[in-house]
């Protein structure tokens, strides 16, 4: 996939995403897009390369939910996903980054 392409796809990814932990976690638009920027599953899904936007929107939330359960995250074999199990949550982008105006946009629409 190119880059434009996968530019293009991740505001709708990231937009179910945020929908389905609305859901699930019965939280906020804005406590929701929060708790995904934060975590280490966007740091890998925002990388082409780990092929986790071909990941359903319900094994993303599995996904998410063992990582805030302290669990460790269970890819499949994928060695470009691997790198970011031990990432420091530190590092995150903050909620203002580079897809959150089109998460919001595609949200409220």
């Amino acid at each position: 996939m190119s880059q434009e392409q996968f530019q293009a796809i991740m505001p709708i990814i990231c937009a179910d995403l945020v929908a389905a932990i609305c859901r699930e976690r019965k939280v906020s638009e804005q406590d929701a897009i929060r708790l995904l920027y934060a975590s280490r599953l966007y740091a890998a899904l925002e990388d082409e390369q780990t092929k986790l936007w071909q990941y359903s929107t319900p094994m993303l939330c599995t996904l998410l939910n063992q990582e805030l359960a302290g669990q460790r995250i269970a890819f499949p074999d994928n060695p470009a996903q691997e790198r970011f199990l031990e990432s420091d949550r530190r590092n995150r982008i903050p909620v203002q980054g580079r897809h959150a105006a089109e998460v919001s946009v595609l949200l409220s629409s």
